[in-house]
Order: structure tokens, then sequence, then C-alpha cells
């Protein structure tokens, strides 16, 4: 579900109606949201949003499609965390990787929620690999490379 603007970043910082400056949009009183105005313009136009507003709708656009995968729609999780703190380019606290899917259909999403592009190394242990199917016999890494603020989706 998606709310007031948030597929193209609204930030909700206007005092508006019943409402202060809170980081939320108003859905009390009639009240226009300038970058939803922005994304009725982009709609009908092609133009209109800003160039972060651009680049939040691609990501969200991205996002809603990687959503109907069989990996990700049908398939199981496997959190990758606990094994990567240690491993090369990977900040536990900017970085979060995980598994999905199961059987034929795995895929490996790393998110970045740092600043900076980033080059790591993910450890996929071999508890991993039997819990989600992986046709390999042992444990493994992979290389990522994942823009800032973004994910990289790889198969597995």
């Amino acid at each position: 579900m998606i709310y007031a603007g948030q597929e193209v970043g609204e930030k909700g910082m206007d005092a508006e109606g019943f409402s202060g400056k809170d980081g939320r949009t108003t859905i009390f009183d009639w009240w226009k949201v300038p970058s939803l105005a922005r994304l009725h313009e982009y709609i009908h136009t092609g133009g209109g949003l800003t160039e972060e507003e651009s680049q939040n709708l691609r990501l969200f656009r991205r996002s809603l499609a990687l959503s109907c995968a069989p990996a990700v729609s049908e398939g199981g999780t496997y959190d990758l965390g606990y094994c990567n703190e240690g491993s090369p380019g990977f900040n536990p606290d900017r970085h979060f990787a995980f598994l999905r899917g199961g059987g034929r259909h795995n895929i490996l999403i790393v998110c970045n929620f740092s600043g900076d592009d980033v080059n790591l190394t993910v450890r996929i242990p071999i508890e991993a690999v039997r819990y989600m199917g992986i046709r390999k016999t042992e444990a493994f890494e992979m290389n990522v490379s994942v823009k800032a603020g973004s994910y990289s989706v790889l198969p597995v």
C-alpha cells in the first residue's frame, strides 16, 4: 500500500490544516500535496518531477515489479546478516542481505542504506544452501555492487 506521494518520496513537511510539520501528510483536510501535483503533471505530460522524485519513482516501480517475481511472491526467506558481519565491504549498520525463493528460483537481494555506492562480498553459508534448495554442495560467496540508497538483485 502506498500513501499520498510515497512513490516519489513525499516528505510531509508542510504545516497544513490540522497537521503540523511532522513528516506526515494530512488525510482530514483539503490540501494540495505538492509532490502529488508534480506526479499528476508527470503522468499527463512527462514533466514536472524533480530529479530526486524521478529517481524515487524509478526505484518504486523497480521494487513493485520485483514483488511479482516467483522467488519473491512464492518463496521463502533466509537472512544473511548474521554471517556477513566480517565480510569485505559489508557494514551491518548500513547493508542488509537476504535470499528469497526456493529450489529453481533463488535470488540474492542486497540493500544499501548508506549514501555511498559499495562493492561488497556476501557469504552464503551451507545452512542457507540447504534451506533454500540451492544447487550447490558447499557454502560460497558472491561479489555485489550496490548504488547508494538502492538495492541489487542477483540470481543464485
